[in-house]
């Protein structure tokens, strides 16, 4: 436990974002580092497989929605969603690199820099999809996930979907910037802010 707490100490999530993608704006940056791009590129293509799967089973019509991706990094959800016909996208992030290149990238679509652990965002809309692939696990303080679960809610229309990746074994979070959370974790949650896990 003394390790845990010293890393959460260390970890400072906006520096080290930014530095990463600063150094490398790719879907290795995004995704494992340790890894190749190719290797990268076929995981992400995994991720979007799974994800119309669960549009499909669900029945979720993205035409026309209202998209929030969080920490939309270098956008490759953005794209998706656009792909799929999404009628407006607002993309948060943690880093000033990915907001000011994304916005280049999509210039119709919305890009803010902020910790959804930290801060609500305050856009008029709410949103029909929210999307957080592979950002609440990097978010190490247990009051700081929570919180981040808070405001992703806060954003949320009625009926709206969220779609979170974890992979759901504690055990497995062994980097500074990295703590897998249980589904208890997510149930208790998730249940406070009326949101049911389907």
């Amino acid at each position: 436990h003394c390790y845990e707490r010293l890393s959460a100490m260390e970890y400072k999530a906006r520096e080290y974002w930014e530095a990463r993608l600063r150094r490398n704006f790719s879907l290795s940056a995004t995704g494992h580092s340790g890894f190749s791009l190719g290797y990268n590129r076929y995981m992400y293509k995994l991720k979007a497989k799974k994800l119309t799967q669960a549009l499909m089973r669900y029945n979720i019509n993205v035409k026309g929605a209202r998209v929030l991706d969080i920490g939309c990094g270098t956008g490759f959800f953005v794209e998706y969603y656009l792909n799929k016909g999404a009628r407006a996208i607002a993309g948060l992030d943690i880093t000033d690199v990915s907001v000011e290149l994304l916005s280049k990238k999509f210039p119709g679509q919305s890009f803010h820099r902020l910790d959804i652990s930290k801060e609500q965002y305050l856009g008029v809309d709410k949103f029909d999809i929210i999307n957080a692939f592979d950002v609440l696990y990097h978010i190490v303080d247990d009051g700081d996930f929570r919180s981040a679960i808070k405001n992703m809610a806060v954003c949320a229309r009625p009926g709206a979907w969220l779609f979170i990746t974890d992979s759901l074994r504690p055990e497995l979070g062994a980097a500074r910037h990295v703590r897998y959370r249980g589904l208890d974790n997510y149930k208790d949650i998730l249940a406070q802010e009326d949101i049911d896990i389907v």
